[in-house]
């Protein structure tokens, strides 16, 4: 699309009145290209008391763990801490070949919650986004739910962590195997249904 607009822009010449109406355009879609590319392409490790944040050509940020009360691991979408609603969402996905040719299966994603945000309004299906727009000032998208990462997160948090459903159901044998571990701790580990009620996983487990 850019490409396309750039071209319109030569063919038309500086002169026109279209090629600065495309100039803008032009303008716009590579800002929108370089805020995604910065969503996609931001990275983070953990330390003893933060999380270290970097993006392409821009200094890291520090994320102190005590900021945060909870964890959310839902739908992955780009744009995340940078555009506004009107935007929607853009999943990032990956392909699986199967019987059927191929499906696309959407990320899941850690966002990191201060104590204000309003979790009881979350919902099954949600995207990061989603999360995002609810309440930009009480929370910070973190990046895809890799389990190496979230394995690091659990060691160095005792927050709790709510897991959407659709989510949860989709990747449930990675996320049992990284919750089974903190088993004199399960009761920090919940599942938020398409109703916004959040349910304790391993419940029957534990009270066995």
């Amino acid at each position: 699309m850019v490409i396309a607009t750039a071209t319109f822009i030569i063919f038309l010449g500086t002169d026109n009145e279209w090629s600065i109406i495309c100039g803008v355009i032009t303008a716009v879609l590579l800002y929108d290209d370089l805020l995604t590319i910065m969503a996609a392409g931001g990275k983070y490790c953990y330390s003893d008391k933060c999380i270290e944040v970097f993006y392409p050509f821009l200094l890291h940020k520090k994320l102190d763990y005590s900021w945060f009360s909870a964890v959310v691991i839902s739908n992955a979408s780009y744009h995340n801490n940078y555009h506004n609603a009107g935007y929607g969402n853009i999943p990032m996905q990956y392909k699986v070949k199967g019987n059927n040719g191929y499906a696309k299966i959407t990320f899941p994603f850690i966002t990191l919650l201060k104590p204000e945000y309003p979790v009881n309004k979350i919902k099954e299906g949600m995207h990061s986004q989603d999360l995002f727009v609810m309440n930009s000032e009480k929370i910070y998208c973190l990046g895809i739910c890799w389990v190496g990462s979230l394995q690091e997160l659990l060691k160095h948090t005792t927050c709790s962590v709510y897991v959407l459903e659709d989510v949860y159901l989709r990747f449930k044998g990675q996320f049992d195997a990284v919750f089974s571990v903190y088993k004199e701790n399960l009761n920090r580990f919940y599942v938020i249904t398409d109703h916004s009620i959040a349910y304790q996983m391993y419940k029957e487990e534990k009270s066995v």
